[in-house]
């Protein structure tokens, strides 16, 4: 079995050699028959036959294989994270400023729109709720929180792979305590 490595977003190639030109080939992942789709393109070309998944992605690492004449050659398919996760244009570390009851839009670029990215505030990881919204479009990774409040604020994460942007956020506003308002 040959072992393919590509990066996510990257085109993966895997290619037969026949002994004849003629031949038909049926390709498979993980058992399962394939055909030219927007994803996967099947190339002819002489004795050679090849298999192009365009930009793969996590869902596309598994086991091919190109079959002809009651004969199989497999690889395996890897996806690795990109080198490069995030936009190079921002910062490793974000201060943003919320008012208590507004939302707090927290935002990170990343460089492939494949990417998957977990979001972490004070170290612990965070889904969305009533009260955190994760939002995904194009390379653009958004945590917004709804209406902030001075629990909301400390130290925000944006994680893909192994690396990281940090945000510190800071509610200022009025803040209900006990009897009275106070203003921070």
């Amino acid at each position: 079995m040959s072992e393919v490595k590509v990066e996510a977003g990257d085109s993966a190639t895997l290619t037969c050699k026949l002994a004849q030109a003629q031949t038909q080939v049926t390709w498979y992942k993980d058992g399962k028959k394939l055909s030219s789709s927007s994803k996967v393109r099947v190339e002819a070309s002489g004795s050679t036959r090849r298999l192009v998944v365009q930009q793969a992605g996590k869902e596309d690492a598994g086991e091919y294989s190109c079959e002809a004449g009651g004969q199989k050659i497999s690889f395996h398919l890897n996806i690795s994270e990109p080198k490069v996760v995030f936009a190079k244009e921002q910062s490793a570390r974000s201060e943003v400023k919320a008012e208590a009851g507004a939302s707090a839009t927290l935002s990170c670029k990343v460089a492939q729109a494949q990417t998957e990215v977990t979001w972490y505030k004070d170290g612990k990881k965070l889904s969305s709720s009533s009260k955190v919204r994760l939002e995904a479009s194009g390379c653009m990774r958004q945590l917004v929180v709804q209406q902030a409040c001075k629990a909301d604020a400390g130290e925000y994460c944006c994680e893909a792979g192994d690396q990281r942007v940090s945000f510190r956020l800071h509610v200022a506003g009025q803040f209900w305590d006990t009897d009275h308002f106070i203003w921070r």
